[in-house]
């Protein structure tokens, strides 16, 4: 499963994140863009599935990139936890063993680390009862892989 930022006031505002998605599997995104129900408000997330045997499985569209709301870091801070929470309940659910994510920062709207403490709050939280899924974050840009990477092994997760 892929958890995919998405503005959800409907198609064509995915973000940088979800246009990569779209030029890597765009046969894929045709068919997954019919079946996504919008709006999705601010804060939760739809589960979708994908064709068999390309891309992923199964993503988690997120509705994190707000555009016409002001929102607190706080606030933001919570609709990344719960993104991030969901899709491990959900991949548990449906036996998924691995749940992949960049670093939801929700472009400008928060920092790197209060991003990746929320995330990895939230894979705590359903640590207890998710045994064997494997949560793997991503991030291209090395400076903030060894920043995140550093996070992790200082809160005891590597």
């Amino acid at each position: 499963m892929l958890i995919l930022p998405v503005d959800g006031i409907g198609a064509m505002h995915e973000g940088a994140i979800g246009r990569k998605y779209i030029e890597l599997f765009l046969e894929d995104w045709q068919y997954i863009s019919r079946k996504i129900q919008y709006p999705i408000p601010l804060g939760t997330s739809r589960f979708v599935p994908c064709p068999q045997g390309q891309g992923y499985d199964y993503l988690l569209l997120a509705s994190l990139l707000n555009h016409t709301e002001q929102i607190s870091k706080s606030d933001f801070r919570g609709f990344v936890f719960n993104a991030v929470r969901q899709a491990l309940y959900l991949a548990n659910g449906f036996e998924i063993h691995k749940v992949a994510s960049v670093v939801l920062l929700g472009g400008w709207r928060l920092s790197l680390d209060e991003a990746f403490l929320a995330m990895l709050d939230a894979y705590e939280q359903a640590f207890s009862f998710a045994k064997g899924l494997q949560f793997e974050i991503y991030e291209t840009d090395d400076k903030k892989f060894q920043r995140i990477n550093g996070l992790a092994r200082s809160l005891g997760w590597l």
